[in-house]
């Protein structure tokens, strides 16, 4: 598929099969594909992604969100905290327990204060023409996400770069976040915002990530159900907490990169139940630093 052309090409989960493997394509029963397209909801995807096509990244955000009648709840604090950082140079970072509306729920307010802010996202993305302005996509774009922060402009990321799992302990948070952000955000002197949205995804995606794990499975098989949970959250409520800004000087070297972002990352998980807590560099850390399998 080429996602460079302006017109919009609908998902064919056949074709894309296909282009990966074409006899793989060839030997898979028709009833696979109905039911890829069901659980991946392509209908529905065609349907939004062409009456969107030529929207602009906003409005496409805000269009998403009323077409999943998702509603933000970010209590006026959290508001006030980000509103202080208008005209600044952010780096925004989050816990990831849907792994896909809360990043379209969180873009479409962060858009509004920081109108330069990408997301730095997954490369399949590129299919959504109105996201492009708005995205960085994956590793192999590092360089671009460089340019953008050295020209005074914002970012959200997920540093775990996977939707939240049960961890080895038993609680479901991130797995153990990636310091890349922390590089760049040292490096330019970016505060870092950290947000914790509440949640977390169906028994079914954990029951498929344990099967994984235990026959060694590399390839995410559980991913093919975020789509499916994604229409499932359709008129929920997104809660969302927006923690005290942290000065980049904070940051500094008497700890390691990758300590600093393992610190975030437990002070995300903290603010699931204390929501005014502010990040304190001596912080205990509880997560276990289970890495993604």
């Amino acid at each position: 598929m080429d996602f460079e052309k302006n017109d919009y090409q609908d998902i064919d989960v056949r074709a894309l099969v296909s282009g990966m493997n074409p006899k793989l394509a060839k030997r898979i029963p028709g009833f696979v594909y109905r039911y890829a397209e069901k659980i991946l909801h392509v209908d529905e995807l065609n349907e939004h992604f062409r009456r969107t096509n030529d929207f602009t990244a906003e409005e496409f955000l805000d269009a998403t969100v009323e077409r999943l009648d998702i509603r933000i709840d970010m209590d006026k604090e959290s508001l006030e905290e980000l509103e202080k950082n208008r005209g600044r140079r952010v780096m925004v970072v989050s816990n990831h327990p849907f792994g896909g509306p809360e990043a379209m729920g969180l873009m479409s307010i962060l858009i509004k204060i920081f109108p330069d802010i990408k997301l730095v996202a997954q490369s399949y993305l590129k299919i959504i023409k109105p996201l492009r302005s708005c995205c960085v996509f994956n590793k192999k774009e590092v360089r671009t996400l460089c340019d953008h922060v050295e020209e005074k402009k914002s970012v959200l990321i997920y540093p775990a770069g996977f939707c939240s799992r049960i961890l080895s302990n038993g609680e479901i948070f991130d797995y153990r976040w990636k310091s890349s952000f922390l590089k760049i955000a040292k490096k330019l002197g970016m505060p870092v915002i950290v947000v914790h949205t509440y949640g977390q995804l169906s028994k079914r995606i954990f029951r498929w990530t344990k099967f994984r794990k235990i026959f060694g499975i590399k390839v995410g098989i559980e991913s093919a159900f975020l789509s499916d949970e994604m229409f499932k959250r359709v008129g929920e409520t997104l809660k969302m907490r927006v923690a005290k800004t942290i000065e980049p000087e904070v940051f500094d070297d008497r700890y390691t990169l990758d300590e600093w972002s393992q610190k975030l990352r437990q002070f995300c998980f903290n603010l699931r139940d204390n929501p005014k807590e502010e990040f304190d560099p001596n912080i205990a850390l509880t997560l276990p630093n289970d890495k993604i399998i």
